[in-house]
């Protein structure tokens, strides 16, 4: 056996505490105000936020809905089946991308009303 394996394991020596941090103030935020710690941060009103959404599940859905009567293998987005009649599928996914595209389209126009 060689001498490694019979010398006492030791631990290397680290501080626990940085010695640095400890003569140094905290500094600290000034406090905000009344109600302001609730607000969201984000430049998008909800509406605006909502819009976007609904405007990409309905031009995704009515794509891949497209996509699923032409080639009959892409089941991206199901549930959008649900929204079309029987024998209308086409029309329905046609139209679902045209009004996505518009509900984007005044979304968008409503957060840039609410910017200026």
């Amino acid at each position: 056996m060689s001498r490694y394996f019979r010398t006492p394991f030791r631990p290397r020596r680290t501080t626990l505490v940085n010695r640095s941090a400890i003569s140094r103030p905290i500094r600290r935020s000034p406090p905000l105000a009344y109600g302001r710690a609730m607000t969201s941060r984000s430049p998008k009103s909800p509406v605006a936020a909502v819009s976007g959404l609904l405007c990409f599940v309905l031009v995704v859905g009515g794509a891949s809905g497209l996509l699923h009567e032409w080639f009959g293998w892409i089941h991206f987005m199901g549930f959008v089946r649900f929204l079309a009649p029987h024998g209308y599928e086409i029309y329905s996914y046609v139209i679902m991308i045209v009004l996505g595209l518009l509900i984007g389209v005044i979304g968008d126009s409503l957060a840039r009303r609410e910017r200026d």
